[in-house]
Formats: structure tokens, sequence, C-alpha cells
């Protein structure tokens, strides 16, 4: 079984994607649950006006610049999905 959550999982693909962009986007990035009808739907990560967004029901990573232009949509592997839950 592997150790890492999905979270870790796309915080990595986020942090690699910006890297590679020559753009800083510490680990430590603000986070924020997303929540559609009190379903869990995504999270947002945000540092200095870089945003990424993972949107679960799409099944992919939207980047953003610090404009709110989309620089790139991932598509995600169905083993990187989590299932959906109840928000309490």
């Amino acid at each position: 079984m592997d150790s890492k959550s999905h979270v870790d999982v796309i915080r990595e693909r986020i942090h690699g994607f910006y890297s590679e962009l020559g753009l800083p986007f510490p680990v430590g990035a603000n986070e924020s649950i997303l929540l559609n009808d009190g379903y869990y739907c995504g999270r947002r990560f945000e540092y200095d006006g870089l945003n990424a967004i993972w949107f679960i029901e799409e099944n992919e990573i939207k980047y953003y610049d610090r404009d709110g232009t989309l620089l790139h949509a991932d598509a995600m592997t169905a083993r990187q999905q989590p299932t959906y839950r109840r928000a309490a």
C-alpha cells in the first residue's frame, strides 16, 4: 500500500509543475478545501498569487498564474482520484 495520501500526491505534482516553470511554489502553500452542496469536491492551493485547483469531479488539476490565466490542466489517473465524502 502506498503511504502517500491523495493530497500528498497532488501537492507534489503542483510543486513540480511550478518548479519546472521556474516559479516559486513552496510545499507550505495556503490550502482551502472546496465543497459543493456539502460534498468535498477539491482543494485550492495558493502562494503569492499562484493558484492550483484540484477538481475531483473533473479528475484534474488546473494551474493558474498570478493574473488568473489558466496555464495548464493536468488530467490525473483513476488511481489518484479519491472517493466523495460528505463533509461533517
